[in-house]
């Protein structure tokens, strides 16, 4: 199972590093984690994001949140500003670059879910589905 499970991690990987096309465009890419790519994807997909609302909304602690965010704010993926309501508050938006990052990610999901739905049966990817969304929901009841 280890090393299946290895081989299936790599897989992905290999679809991450296929979609950015072996350019040097994009090298920051292969110097985030997958923590990282999740932090872009939220501020990505939030509305006003802030650091307290990442932090619901991926389950972390406003401190980890907090420490994520900077990283990514120092690599230049994010930057914050404050809020025109309340100045207290900083409002997180990606940077060009992390803008690009947070596509290219979800270009390479989206063509590796292809690839999952091409390879298995309706049967197969149905239970693949469902052992996926257990493994996510016991996951965050851990």
């Amino acid at each position: 199972m280890h090393t299946l499970f290895l081989q299936f991690l790599e897989t992905l990987d290999k679809t991450l590093v296929k979609r950015r096309g072996g350019s040097d465009a994009l090298p920051g890419i292969m110097n985030l984690t997958v923590s990282q790519l999740q932090y872009l994807d939220a501020v990505a997909s939030m509305d006003n994001a802030t650091v307290t609302a990442i932090a619901i909304r991926l389950r972390v602690t406003k401190p980890s949140a907090t420490a994520a965010v900077n990283r990514l704010i120092a690599q230049g993926y994010v930057r914050k500003n404050p809020s025109a309501q309340d100045g207290r508050v900083h409002i997180l938006e990606l940077t060009a670059e992390g803008d690009t990052l947070a596509k290219l990610k979800e270009q390479a999901a989206r063509e590796y879910q292809a690839y999952i739905q091409k390879v298995l049966s309706p049967a197969e990817l149905s239970a693949f589905e469902s052992a996926l969304q257990k493994l996510v929901d016991q996951y965050h009841q851990h």
